[in-house]
């Protein structure tokens, strides 16, 4: 039997300062829209406590997911990156996976949440 563990590291930057480097750019302002129950994990590569209680997930594409966490989990938690036991579908899913910290934390995902910018 075998386990494969999927570490997402931490992000190193907000989704505002990813943008142009110039003192009048405003910080972009995102608005959260439906996304689906579960996520192919091979298009994860950072991850970073967000707001009311949730993990922030970047993809290889540039998008950004917002991942709420179940009862009791607190985001801060997740400060040096995420792991995640691989299912064998290699999909990360709503109300089935466990997100690990490092600090031993484990919680469940309640729903995904796709941040856009705001126009």
């Amino acid at each position: 039997e075998q386990r494969v563990i999927v570490r997402i590291p931490r992000q190193r930057s907000t989704p505002a300062s990813t943008g142009p480097s110039t003192t009048s750019s405003k910080p972009i302002k995102y608005k959260e829209k439906k996304a689906g129950k579960c996520l192919n994990m091979d298009r994860l590569i950072a991850s970073r406590p967000g707001p009311k209680e949730s993990l922030e997930l970047a993809t290889r594409d540039g998008t950004i997911v917002r991942a709420y966490l179940g009862d009791g989990c607190l985001a801060r938690e997740f400060y040096a990156g995420a792991y995640i036991e691989r299912p064998a579908d290699g999909k990360l899913c709503v109300d089935r996976d466990l997100v690990h910290a490092r600090t031993g934390a484990k919680c469940e995902i309640d729903k995904f949440r796709l941040l856009v910018p705001e126009s």
